[in-house]
């Protein structure tokens, strides 16, 4: 798992994300958790949100909160990390 969560890692921050966005995200997946990306043009940004709204994604700030409460001290994600609010877990 360690070398996936790696690959996974590396993948994100070159995709753009932070380090710690990046480790974030590959927790969830090694808590068992699904990381679905979408690439859309930014008009379509809103729909997409909707779509995953509806389809029952996380906010993922929460749940790292949750997670680091349990001692887990890893990546972080906030306000800079989603400029429209939306919040960088969904």
């Amino acid at each position: 798992m360690g070398a996936a969560a790696g690959g996974l890692i590396g993948g994100l921050t070159a995709a753009g994300l932070s380090a710690d966005e990046a480790e974030t995200y590959a927790e969830g997946v090694r808590r068992g958790g699904t990381l679905v990306t979408v690439r859309a043009d930014e008009s379509r940004a809103e729909r997409v949100l909707s779509i995953l709204d509806q389809a029952g994604s996380i906010d993922l700030d929460q749940r790292a909160e949750g997670w680091r409460a349990q001692g887990w001290t890893g990546g972080t994600i906030g306000p800079a990390a989603d400029d429209r609010g939306t919040g960088a877990g969904r």
